[in-house]
């Protein structure tokens, strides 16, 4: 497998190692009640809601998509490239988004 390959397979393996901290640790019910206690939140996310079975499951089929793709980047399949580039920006986006979170929670609970 090339580095790219590795590095892509990597990322696959890492975001099954957080998505199952996700679960184990109950990010959703912690993430329901963090947004409850910060009041500058905006309204739409108090809304947002999801049974655990259904956060563990749409993490899972994550996983899955993401070491489908894996293997057609490995088949050297010309669009599986572009696919791996989607893959890592996304994650990029969702590692910002928690530490983004996390800073604001830490921010508005020093506030309280």
């Amino acid at each position: 497998m090339t580095k790219a390959g590795t590095c892509f397979l990597l990322l696959g393996c890492a975001q099954a190692l957080h998505s199952c901290e996700e679960i184990y640790f109950h990010l959703n019910d912690f993430a329901a009640r963090a947004v409850l206690t910060a009041p500058s939140m905006p309204a739409f996310l108090s809304q947002v809601r999801m049974k655990p079975e259904i956060f563990a499951v749409l993490n899972i089929i994550v996983i899955v998509m993401i070491l489908v793709s894996v293997l057609l980047y490995a088949l050297n399949r010309p669009w599986a490239h572009s696919l791996a580039w989607i893959w890592g920006a996304a994650e990029i986006v969702n590692g910002l988004a928690h530490l983004s979170a996390a800073l604001i929670l830490l921010i508005v609970s020093a506030e309280i």
